[in-house]
């Protein structure tokens, strides 16, 4: 019976591995993304466990493995302003594209909730977006995700 269950835990970390084995990857990594320019350009993500992986972006590859738990880091060279590339990283089981990437000046913002505004809901921006002209300004914004404090028991002696 003892060694059942060792079998059956077996099959069944197989089947997870197998299961998890497509490229998964931030979702700071999509279509349309800017690259910061002149700076070293990691790329990062999860495969199998000790899976290939390999990065291909304009004319530059690298390959490198995943470790135990899959997870995996390229490091790709400063680059100056251009585009759009693609980014193709393929595992031992699947390919992922990333389309329409320029490289060029990233600047992060942070403030108030009005620094989330479109320019349509600024007071002004009905007479500026006719006037706009400028296709590569790319704008992400970063999933909200609220983690409670917890606050240490305070113990009076």
């Amino acid at each position: 019976m003892k060694n059942y269950i060792q079998f059956l835990c077996l099959v069944l970390t197989g089947l997870t591995l197998t299961a998890n084995a497509q490229i998964q990857l931030p979702d700071l990594f999509s279509d349309h993304m800017v690259l910061q320019r002149a700076s070293p350009l990691p790329v990062w993500g999860t495969a199998s466990p000790a899976a290939t992986v390999e990065v291909t972006f304009n004319q530059y590859k690298r390959k490198t493995q995943a470790d135990y738990f899959g997870n995996w880091e390229i490091q790709l060279p400063a680059m100056p302003a251009g585009g759009p590339y693609v980014l193709s990283i393929t595992s031992d089981r699947s390919t992922v594209a990333i389309k329409d990437i320029y490289i060029g000046e990233v600047w992060i913002c942070s403030g108030q909730s009005n620094m989330e505004w479109s320019l349509r809901q600024s007071s002004e921006g009905a007479d500026a977006i006719p006037q706009a002209d400028l296709p590569l300004i790319r704008l992400f914004h970063l999933k909200k995700n609220t983690i409670p404090i917890k606050r240490p028991i305070l113990r009076i002696s």
